[in-house]
């Protein structure tokens, strides 16, 4: 499973909880989030992610897109988006 740079971004800012971070730090995120996902192949729009309680991986095309909080109110604004242009 392919990361972006977006997602391991927001990994850092979310699930790491810094405001201030260096494109190292992206970088570890971004390592990190691969080994995670390395064994993952999913049709699904959301999974959990394996380590980190309280977060989703918002996934596309077998890409992870963004990190979100679970109990976050995107994720009911992009649920509803989603169903709207159907």
């Amino acid at each position: 499973m392919t990361i972006t740079y977006h997602a391991a971004k927001r990994f850092v800012e979310r699930a790491w909880k810094k405001e201030r971070y260096t494109r190292c730090d992206v970088d570890r995120a971004k390592e990190l989030l691969q080994k995670l996902f390395s064994s993952v192949v999913t049709h699904k729009r959301y999974i959990p992610l394996p380590t980190v309680k309280g977060y989703i991986a918002v996934i596309k095309e077998n890409i992870v897109v963004t990190i979100l909080e679970k109990n976050s109110r995107w994720r009911k604004r992009v649920k509803l988006a989603h169903i709207a242009y159907r």
